[in-house]
């Protein structure tokens, strides 16, 4: 389908007003979790991918800074978002060397997402919301598309929930298990 020339334009003044909002938002609250997303959402919309990379990998190089609310509501995009960008860079990648390191990037920034998630936000919420993220985008038009298998099989690991770990009560022997006693052995 062709695009309305005017809707074009429309768009690309919206993503100009929006950028400058966000890079002023920015200045006035260094710490805004949502507008380093949206900032580097915006600069891939516009065809910058290196610094909706640099945007994502600053917020995540202070992501203990932001508030834990902010953490928790923004880290599973952030982090799946700069993963995709990763990707789309893969696939317009020809060298061999850099695909591959793009690869370790992204199976990289999902499992330092997931571990964060999993042990310093705790959050079963953001933890659902970065599954589901990730199934997402390894669906057949995700942006995961096009990864090698062994890349694809690494994130594919990272949507399994962890089972809850069994706390000391649980494997105490219960007072009620009717009375009985085990046997002897023999």
């Amino acid at each position: 389908s062709m695009e309305n020339p005017a809707n074009s334009d429309q768009i690309v003044e919206l993503l100009e007003s929006a950028r400058r909002d966000l890079i002023e938002c920015k200045k006035l609250d260094p710490l805004e979790l949502g507008a380093f997303l949206n900032l580097a959402w915006i600069r891939d919309e516009e065809r910058n991918r290196s610094e909706a990379i640099r945007l994502s990998e600053e917020a995540i190089a202070k992501i203990s800074e932001f508030s834990r609310n902010r953490q928790e509501k923004y880290i599973p995009d952030l982090y799946v978002n700069l993963a995709c960008y990763l990707a789309d860079q893969f696939r317009e990648e020809t060298n061999p060397d850099l695909k591959t390191s793009l690869c370790k990037q992204i199976e990289n920034v999902c499992t330092g997402a997931r571990n964060y998630l999993r042990d310093k936000i705790k959050s079963s919420r953001a933890n659902d919301e970065f599954r589901s993220s990730m199934i997402r985008e390894l669906a057949q038009k995700g942006d995961f598309r096009g990864l090698p298998a062994k890349t694809v099989e690494a994130l594919e690991a990272l949507t399994v929930p962890k089972p809850p770990e069994a706390s000391a009560e649980q494997n105490a022997p219960q007072s009620s298990d009717k009375g009985t006693t085990p046997a002897p052995a023999a």
